[in-house]
This record gives C-alpha cells, sequence and structure tokens, in this order.
C-alpha cells in the first residue's frame, strides 16, 4: 500500500518529519518529487492518468451532465 513521507536530504540521508511505521531494515521502491515539482504538473499527470485508465474525456460527448441519466443508465 503507497503511503507518503515528508522528509527532507541532508548529508546523504533521507529523514524524514515524523513517525514512519515501517519495519526496520525494509527495502523500498521511492519516487522523489521534490519541491521544485509544482504541484499544478503532478496535477495534470495525475489527471492524464485517470483519464487514460477510465476514458474521461475522450468520448467526444459535451452534454454528459445533461444527459447523464441516458448515459449511466441507457434512459433518456
Amino acid at each position: 500500500m503507497p503511503i507518503q513521507i515528508h522528509a527532507v536530504y541532508e548529508n546523504g540521508v533521507l529523514k524524514p518529519f515524523g513517525k514512519v511505521n515501517i519495519p526496520e531494515h525494509k527495502e523500498l521502491d521511492l519516487i522523489i518529487i521534490t519541491e521544485e515539482d509544482t504541484s499544478k504538473k503532478l496535477a495534470e499527470s495525475q489527471s492524464k492518468a485517470m483519464q487514460e485508465l477510465i476514458g474521461i474525456g475522450n468520448s467526444g460527448l459535451t452534454d454528459v451532465a445533461r444527459t447523464h441519466d441516458k448515459y449511466i443508465y441507457s434512459k433518456g
């Protein structure tokens, strides 16, 4: 299960700001997002991933809110 840990890098060591509930000597794969990486870039990346996953924005439909029942329940 992914967890997010806020940390600082000092003298070659990542130091978390709070307690981390991970067993000692547990090997981890890390993704480092620096403060220079803007939240806009992260939001765009997450949005793109979600669109690919569920197909939002690729259907060409522009009235899905108005005709919700038609698309969800095939009514209308």
